[in-house]
């Protein structure tokens, strides 16, 4: 099943190795980087956030700190997942005209049994009756 998801069939094997491969690591290194850039601007952000409140709490300089942080990496988590869900590789659509039509006539003979099965069932209830009326 995860064969016919990456768009091959079961039992051929990937020509070389692809950049999908990479990605989980490359996220994670992603999200170190990002990591280390909120550490980095958290400082001046929370000396400039301290400037130009004036409720802000001075007495938990670092606490704010932390909190101007972790709001830099969230806020770069979603703006980098929604570049990703904009630009990530999508898997080919193996969809064929014969594969259609195969469906489509499955369906068509399903239905037909279906009303075959209906016409029986209903012809078998009738015969049923009458023999109970005593009828022939």
């Amino acid at each position: 099943m995860e064969d016919e998801y990456f768009g091959r069939k079961a039992g051929t094997k990937a020509r070389g190795t692809s950049m999908r491969a990479f990605l989980p690591l490359i996220g994670f290194i992603v999200i170190g980087i990002l990591g280390v850039f909120a550490y980095i601007l958290s400082d001046p952000l929370n000396v400039m956030l301290s400037e130009r409140l004036a409720n802000y709490p001075y007495d938990q300089m670092d606490m704010m700190q932390l909190f101007v942080g972790v709001v830099i990496f969230f806020v770069g988590l979603l703006f980098l997942g929604m570049l990703y869900a904009m630009f990530a590789p999508k898997p080919p659509k193996t969809v064929n005209e014969r594969e259609l039509e195969k469906e489509k006539m499955a369906k068509q003979r399903e239905l037909l049994a279906k009303k075959r099965r209906k016409r029986a069932i209903q012809k078998k209830m009738a015969q049923d009756a009458k023999a109970r009326r005593g009828e022939k």
